[in-house]
C-alpha cells in the first residue's frame, strides 16, 4: 500500500519489474511461509508461497490474489496521497488497501491465528498462496502462467480473494463468478459514404441495420433472443432463491449507485438474481454516419456495434459466440456485408453448496462473526483470475446476522471458492 505507483501496460516492462519483485516479496514476508518464490513467465512478476501441512493427508487449498493496483493520483478524488496509507474513522485509506492487498494481507494474519489459537507448527491444509502482477492490466499472461506451473499449482480447492463483503455486519461468501464474452460487429454498405437525396431509400443503410440488430437483440420480455444463448445455463434453485431475497437490499440506495432512474431486466427475477445469476446481452456502443455538427445528408458506408455477454455456470463461451455469429447474418439485409470480432472470453464458475470448502468457509465466517453458520446464497463483481474481464458473481449470506438499516451490494466481489 505504501510504494510508488506501477503503472502496467505494454511499454517499458523490464522497468516496471523491480519495483513490483519488491512489492510481491513484501506480500508473505510477515508471516514467513517457509517457501516463498517469484513464478518465471513473460509477465509482470507473480509471487509464490507455500506451505505442507505436517499431514500428508490433508487437502491442498490454493489461494489467488494480485500485488498490483491500478494508478492514482490527487487529481482522482483522493484526499490524502494515494500510496501513503492514512487511518480515518476507524478506516485506512491506501491504494491497494481494498484491491487487492488488503485481502492477501488477511489471509496471512488468518495463518499466524489458526497456528496460535491450535498449537500447530503447521497449516491443518497445505496451503499455496499465487499472487499475480497483471491482474489490473487484464492478466494478459496468467493463463500461460498457470499452465506453465500447473504441476506446481495444483489444488484441491482455490479461493479468490479479491473480494468484499455485503456490509460490515452481514458476512457474505461468494459461491460463483459469471463469466464474459464481448464481440465488435462491422457493417458495411455501400463502398462510400453516398448521398441520401440520390439514393436513399433505394439501398441498405448499414446504420439502420446496425439499429435493427440491436433491437432484435431482446425479445419483449427483455430475454436474450439469441438462439441457443440459454443452452446449458444452471438455473437458480429455490433455495438460492430465498437467500437472495434475505438480503437487506435497498432498490432505491442501488439505483443510487448505479446512477439510474428505474430497473429494468429479464422477466420474472428479481433486481439481485438478474445482476449476480442470469447471463445477459449489452451494447455497449453504437456508431456509424456522420457525428459532427450540423447535418450531412448521407448514407454512411459503415456502422459498428460493440456488445458483451455475461455467462453463467453452464455456458460455454464458444458456444455463445458460435451462435452469435449465426445470429447476426440472418438479421442483416442484402447489400449488406459484416465482420465480427471477438474477444478473449472468461468462463463462469460456480461452486457447488455442499461442497465440502465451501461448508468449510462458511462455518469459519460464522464463527467468525459470532452468527449461526453461514447459508450458501449466490453473488457480484469485476474480474475473475483468468482472463480479468469485467464479471459477476454469486454469494453466501449468513444465517441471521445483524442487519443494517439500509443495505448495497458490494460494486466489488465477495469471496468465492471454485474446485
Amino acid at each position: 500500500m505504501a510504494a510508488h505507483p506501477v503503472r502496467l501496460g505494454p511499454a517499458r516492462p523490464r522497468a516496471r519489474r523491480a519495483p513490483q519483485r519488491r512489492l510481491a516479496r513484501r506480500e508473505t514476508r510477515g508471516d514467513r511461509l517457509p517457501h516463498r518464490r517469484g513464478l518465471a513467465h513473460p509477465g509482470a512478476p507473480a509471487v509464490y508461497a507455500e506451505w505442507p501441512s505436517a499431514d500428508p493427508e490433508a487437502p491442498t487449498v490454493l489461494v489467488y490474489g494480485h500485488h498490483d493496483v491500478q494508478p492514482a493520483a490527487r487529481e482522482d478524488g483522493w484526499d490524502s496521497e494515494p500510496f501513503a496509507p492514512v487511518v480515518r474513522d476507524g478506516r485506512l485509506y491506501a491504494r491497494g488497501a481494498a484491491d487487492d492487498k488488503g485481502q492477501v494481507f488477511f489471509h496471512t494474519l488468518g495463518v499466524r491465528a489458526h497456528l496460535a489459537a491450535t498449537g500447530r507448527t503447521t497449516p491443518a491444509v497445505h496451503l499455496k498462496l499465487l499472487i499475480e502482477g497483471e491482474e489490473e492490466s487484464g492478466s494478459p499472461h496468467f493463463r500461460a502462467l498457470v499452465e506453465q506451473h500447473a504441476d506446481r499449482l495444483t489444488a484441491d480447492s482455490v479461493i479468490v480473494s479479491d473480494t468484499g463483503m455485503w456490509s460490515e455486519d452481514t458476512p457474505t461468501v461468494c459461491t460463483g463468478m459469471r463469466g464474459l464474452a464481448e464481440c465488435e460487429i462491422r457493417l458495411y454498405g455501400p463502398d462510400q459514404d453516398i448521398h441520401s437525396g440520390s439514393f436513399g431509400g433505394a439501398v441498405p443503410n448499414p446504420a439502420t441495420a446496425a439499429a435493427r440488430l440491436v433491437a432484435a437483440l431482446h425479445d419483449e420480455h427483455a430475454r436474450v433472443a439469441i438462439p441457443g444463448f440459454y443452452d446449458g445455463v444452471v438455473e437458480l434453485t429455490d433455495r438460492e432463491r430465498e437467500l437472495f431475497a434475505e438480503l437487506p437490499f435497498d432498490e432505491e440506495r442501488w439505483l443510487r449507485t448505479a446512477k439510474s432512474h428505474g430497473t429494468q431486466g429479464e422477466a420474472g427475477y428479481s433486481t439481485l438474481e438478474r445482476v449476480w445469476a442470469r447471463p445477459t446481452a449489452e451494447v455497449n456502443g453504437i456508431g456509424g454516419g456522420y457525428q459532427g455538427p450540423g447535418s450531412k445528408t448521407i448514407i454512411p458506408s459503415s456502422a459498428m456495434v460493440k456488445l458483451s455477454f455475461r455467462l453463467v455456470a453452464g455456458q460455454d463461451p464458444e458456444h455463445v459466440r458460435e451462435a452469435v455469429g449465426d445470429w447476426v447474418p440472418a438479421q442483416l439485409p442484402d447489400g449488406i456485408r459484416h465482420e465480427i470480432t471477438f474477444s478473449p472470453a472468461t468462463r463462469p464458475c460456480l461452486t457447488p453448496l455442499d461442497h465440502p470448502a465451501l461448508r468449510s468457509v462458511v462455518r469459519a465466517m460464522g464463527r467468525a462473526f459470532g452468527t449461526p453458520s453461514a447459508s450458501p446464497a449466490r453473488a457480484a463483481p469485476d474480474r475473475p483470475p483468468t482472463s480479468r474481464t469485467c464479471s459477476a458473481h454469486r454469494c453466501c449470506s449468513s444465517a441471521s446476522p445483524s442487519r443494517p438499516t439500509a443495505g448495497t451490494p458490494p460494486t466489488r466481489r465477495s469471496t468465492w471458492t471454485c474446485s
